[in-house]
């Protein structure tokens, strides 16, 4: 019994060790990042890199959950820079991309064991990721508008019973049965859609919500 409790003593005083130096990375690791393209900044990654090493070659849990937290701001600030921003916002959240790129990051790096030797290559290639999650995104979203066919006599019929928000439910008339494009929307009932960011971003949850019931 006192074997099994030192044992455990032991274990818990090594994973409290562990998180105080994955801590102490993450804390190094978001100020080499923050000093990234600073002019006259000299280029320091050591922090950055043990992290990723843990990260990638251990699949270590915390400091996977260390560069989430230091790569975050730099995950929102390329999204607001992206030249197609406005049209991928209007789809869904910051967070909801910043998470899927960061998933789409650490799944890559995992699978292919990939070993970065140095935090620009990181940080290249977690922008490539979050730029194939926009992508993906509004692929996805174009597609299935094509999908539509609004001409068919049942669709309004099928897509009025599986929408329950009366604001969805008058959109969706609107747009497949009078035939309307969103701009359209907007400007034939102003006092019922204000702009045209709210009516795609109700368009885009109708559409999924089509394509969860197999509507498209």
């Amino acid at each position: 019994m006192q074997n099994i409790e030192k044992n455990a003593e032991k274990n818990a005083n090594t994973c409290a060790s562990k998180l105080v130096y994955v801590s102490a990375l993450a804390d190094e690791c978001k100020q080499e990042i923050s000093m990234v393209g600073k002019s006259g900044a000299v280029s320091e990654d050591k922090a950055s890199i043990a992290l990723l090493r843990l990260a990638t070659t251990r699949n270590n849990k915390q400091a996977w959950f260390a560069l989430e937290y230091c790569f975050r701001q730099k995950l929102i600030l390329w999204l607001r820079q992206h030249p197609r921003s406005k049209e991928a916002l209007g789809l869904q959240s910051e967070q909801e991309y910043v998470t899927q790129a960061f998933a789409h990051f650490r799944h890559l790096a995992v699978s292919k064991q990939m070993e970065f030797r140095s935090l620009h290559a990181a940080l290249r290639y977690l922008a490539a990721c979050l730029n194939s999650v926009v992508l993906d995104m509004l692929r996805s979203i174009k597609q299935a508008s094509q999908n539509v066919q609004p001409s068919r006599a049942d669709l309004w019929l099928a897509i009025s019973q599986i929408l329950n928000e009366e604001r969805e439910r008058r959109l969706a008339y609107l747009l497949f049965h009078c035939g309307l494009k969103p701009a359209e929307v907007v400007e034939r009932c102003p006092e019922e859609f204000q702009n045209l960011a709210e009516v795609q971003s109700l368009h885009v949850r109708i559409l999924n919500h089509m394509i969860a019931t197999s509507l498209i």
